[in-house]
């Protein structure tokens, strides 16, 4: 099967999520996020790759037919 996730090293300095550290922990994913180029897509100001090419194959599909 293979790795999807981040590799464990870019997450392991993050500390889980508990009512004391909110601050932190969003800055700490958002920082992640951000080095992956997921942070738009997360705010939905960008489509995710797959269905960014889903849209293009659409796209050109429905160009072709005409």
């Amino acid at each position: 099967m293979a790795n999807v996730g981040p590799p464990v090293g870019e997450v392991r300095h993050i500390a889980k999520l508990n009512l004391l550290n909110w601050g932190s922990w969003r800055y700490g994913i958002s920082i992640l996020l951000e080095r992956n180029k997921l942070f738009r897509v997360t705010l939905r100001q960008e489509l995710k790759p797959a269905e960014e090419n889903r849209s293009v194959v659409m796209t050109q599909k429905s160009t072709e037919d005409s």
